[in-house]
């Protein structure tokens, strides 16, 4: 008896068996095939061939006694935005050097990336140059083709010191030449103001928003037509007949062109009891921001109307 149900309960196990077998080979057949059947559409990938991809990599763009300076490669960060990877190393034996850049254009628009790396004698630091996404935004840029900028080194500890860099350079992170990039025109508003537009600027308020961070805000579009590089200010400012101070002011590199907002306190407007903005008056200048002796190149007073 013991025999007759050992032998049942190995029949019942080996059947088990194949039953598992067949169901693992059939869900294996299943498996293989789903992508054939599958009507889901596969995510382009940036690496596709079509695609526009950064391929920057170790670029040198000062390499003398006293310092080097790199740019290591480009890439996209989900938090931060487009950044460039830098390398700075200190070649001098007793001073502390600063690394910066100024006026930095993307494909022809100013952005302010805010960076500087200070770096001890004899050493060396790699660092990034962070771009603000809302500067892509404003420009229409998904891609920057086309960098320029002026790298300054200088001794971080005397600053009347000669610099030991301070030249302009363009780099292009995507591959493509100067010739092949496509450059954005500017943004149209429905409700834009022309303030100037002659060979040397052009100045215009593109519209207005008043936000609970910034304030009442004016959205600018200006271009520097000129070979200098340029400051624009507003002076005597008066909003509804009552002085209100932007503190506004902003440096365009020749030729270049930029978005700004020129915003007011709502601190500012609650003092003055200011609910709706009726007309600022405004004085606008344009100037030489190295020879601060010379005419001004535009200097108007003007009001503001909104619409």
């Amino acid at each position: 008896m013991k025999k007759l149900t050992a032998a049942i309960l190995a029949l019942i196990l080996v059947l088990s068996l194949c039953a598992c077998s067949s169901t693992k080979s059939t869900n294996t057949n299943n498996e293989t095939q789903k992508p054939e059947t599958s009507t889901t559409k596969p995510e382009q990938s940036d690496n596709t061939p079509n695609a526009k991809t950064y391929t920057i990599a170790d670029e040198v763009i000062v390499d003398n006694e006293n310092c080097t300076f790199k740019i290591v490669k480009a890439e996209v960060d989900k938090l931060w935005g487009f950044k460039l990877k830098t390398y700075c190393e200190n070649k001098t034996s007793d001073k502390a050097l600063m690394f910066s850049i100024d006026d930095v254009s993307v494909n022809g628009y100013m952005s302010d990336p805010f960076w500087a790396e200070e770096v001890a004698p004899g050493k060396k630091t790699n660092g990034d140059i962070t771009f603000p996404s809302s500067d892509f935004e404003a420009i229409g840029l998904s891609f920057a083709d086309e960098i320029t900028f002026t790298l300054r080194v200088y001794d971080s500890d005397d600053w009347s010191a000669d610099d030991y860099v301070k030249d302009t350079f363009t780099i292009y992170p995507t591959g493509l030449s100067a010739s092949e990039i496509v450059y954005p025109e500017r943004r149209i508003s429905a409700t834009e103001q022309v303030v100037v537009d002659n060979d040397d600027i052009c100045f215009i308020i593109l519209d207005q928003k008043d936000d609970s961070f910034w304030g009442y805000t004016l959205n600018c579009y200006i271009e520097n037509k000129t070979d200098k590089r340029l400051m624009f200010s507003w002076d005597d400012v008066s909003v509804n007949g009552f002085m209100i101070d932007p503190f506004w002011a902003k440096g365009v590199a020749p030729g270049m062109k930029c978005y700004s907002g020129i915003s007011f306190s709502t601190s500012d407007f609650e003092e003055n009891s200011i609910t709706e903005v009726e007309n600022i008056e405004y004085t606008v200048r344009a100037y030489d921001s190295d020879n601060w002796l010379s005419d001004d190149i535009y200097n108007n007073t003007l009001t503001y109307l909104p619409q």
